[in-house]
């Protein structure tokens, strides 16, 4: 008996949840949302004078922005320096825990209890 055949009961049972939330939405969208007695259709409409356009940036100038203000750096480098960390750290520490539990099974036992 193959190692993934203990997962297929929650994959499936998944993917019927999947389809159950499909046809809800679908549901909801169809018959909720346009009728008028449950859902008020008009929206209120604002004048041209109340609106803040925003600056579009091309790439470019969104990479000046980043660049000279502080703030937004720090920013980036924050989010730079967890992305890397992250990746070194846990791919280490993940092929370790894969020679320790070889089979599929006990790696995910395992991962469940770290996890707990």
């Amino acid at each position: 008996m193959p190692e993934n055949i203990k997962l297929m009961p929650v994959l499936t049972l998944v993917i019927i949840m999947d389809c159950v939330f499909l046809g809800i939405y679908t549901w909801i969208n169809l018959n909720v949302l346009t009728d008028p007695a449950l859902c008020d259709q008009e929206k209120p409409e604002k004048s041209d004078s109340s609106k803040k356009k925003k600056p579009k940036l091309s790439m470019v100038d969104s990479f000046k922005m980043i660049f000279t203000s502080k703030y937004l750096g720090m920013i980036c480098l924050l989010v730079l320096s967890y992305g890397i960390s992250i990746n070194l750290v846990e791919g280490v520490w993940k092929s370790k825990i894969k020679k320790l539990y070889p089979s599929v099974e006990e790696y995910t036992s395992f991962m469940g209890v770290f996890q707990a």
